[in-house]
């Protein structure tokens, strides 16, 4: 879980971002292009529930992935599950740091077969810094918060943000949390007073509780397991949210090539319903749902994962996904539905944050067609 959570880059100067942005661009472009990726065309589609023929043929459909994290969960077991399956998709995860370094992965594909959740910051940032470059869209919700939070020991003496000046701070180099902390770094006048130092994603927690750094900045989500963590050496976690300073929401989702929307819908329309779908499932039955995630990846541990799903829903997803009654009685494709409304809240926030430039069309950044009106 995104965020989310992105053309990422070190935010402790966001005025570096162009010679980094190069740098994560063309590594993304050498993974690709080394992996030898290639697909086919749909031959079949079902629906989850229904009961039909097996899938002769599956379109082999990359997922770009922002980071193996415990929010990763919804995604896995749609796989294991079956709903890619049943859609007539084969998913090929690719690992990568930060949210924003997948959505540029999506743009840089040369199948147009991927998607990746990410935000519609992310969209805006990277069309602002590549205008020529392959347009992308955010073909489902997946909510509408700011799911960004500094994270801390109580030990540490933290519990806002002037508490930050003179603490290192972890954080994925080019990832949305590491943007959205500069530019938060910035509006609350401590830009320079920190020390920011680049972690993956996997040494967040090591860092932390290890004293290498005094906070780190990610979903905020992480705080269940985190805190389960924390007791361990007798101690417990705080954490306050970006929005608690007034960061807007970013506009999650999943994100894809315009191209492939434009040109085989089928195949975007099967990635929503299996991707929704399998959300859907680890709402209702969230135990399983990481069950299915530790079977994957099992270097996991069942707490800490469990833990973070049960925050995810409202600090990650927020309204309908936080809403188990509601959940139950949407479909897939209406827990999809973007309220266009809220679009041009995240154009802003991209421009006034991001330094995102350029006259930018709300409605360019997203699409309703492949959900459903709740």
């Amino acid at each position: 879980m995104i965020s989310p959570e992105k053309t990422k880059t070190s935010d402790k100067n966001l005025g570096r971002g162009v010679s980094t942005k190069i740098f994560i661009v063309s590594l993304i472009i050498a993974v690709i292009l080394s992996s030898g990726i290639t697909s086919a065309y749909f031959l079949t589609i079902t629906p989850p529930s229904a009961t039909s023929k097996p899938v002769k043929q599956l379109v082999t459909i990359t997922r770009y992935v922002g980071g193996l994290t415990n929010d990763e969960a919804p995604f896995y077991a749609a796989d294991v599950e079956g709903y890619f399956a049943q859609n007539g998709i084969s998913i090929a995860p690719v690992i990568l740091e930060g949210t924003s370094a997948a959505v540029t992965a999506v743009a840089a594909d040369r199948t147009g077969n991927a998607f990746s959740v990410g935000s519609l910051v992310d969209i805006v940032v990277y069309e602002s810094n590549n205008p020529t470059a392959t347009k992308l869209v955010s073909v489902a919700s997946l909510g509408n918060v700011n799911p960004v939070g500094v994270l801390y020991l109580k030990s540490s003496g933290i519990s806002k943000a002037q508490d930050l000046v003179g603490k290192t701070i972890g954080t994925p180099q080019g990832s949305l949390s590491a943007r959205m902390f500069g530019a938060f770094l910035k509006r609350q006048g401590l830009d320079g007073k920190v020390t920011l130092q680049n972690v993956g994603f996997p040494g967040l927690a090591p860092a932390l509780f290890s004293k290498k750094v005094d906070a780190i900045v990610q979903y905020a989500a992480a705080y269940g397991g985190l805190d389960q963590q924390a007791q361990n050496i007798h101690d417990r976690m705080g954490f306050f949210f970006l929005s608690d300073y007034g960061m807007p929401p970013t506009g999650l989702g999943l994100i894809v090539q315009k191209s492939l929307a434009d040109n085989h819908p089928q195949v975007v329309q099967a990635i929503v319903n299996a991707t929704l779908s399998g959300v859907k499932f680890c709402i209702v039955n969230t135990a399983l749902c990481v069950a299915d995630f530790i079977k994957v990846n099992p270097t996991f541990q069942f707490p800490d994962s469990f833990a973070t799903m049960q925050l995810d829903w409202n600090f990650t997803y927020g309204p309908p996904f936080n809403d188990l009654a509601k959940v139950k009685q949407l479909s897939p494709l209406q827990l999809a539905w973007r309220d266009p409304a809220q679009v041009t809240g995240v154009v802003q926030l991209a421009q006034e944050v991001f330094g995102a430039t350029g006259n930018i069309d709300p409605n360019t950044l997203f699409t309703n067609q492949f959900a459903q009106h709740p």
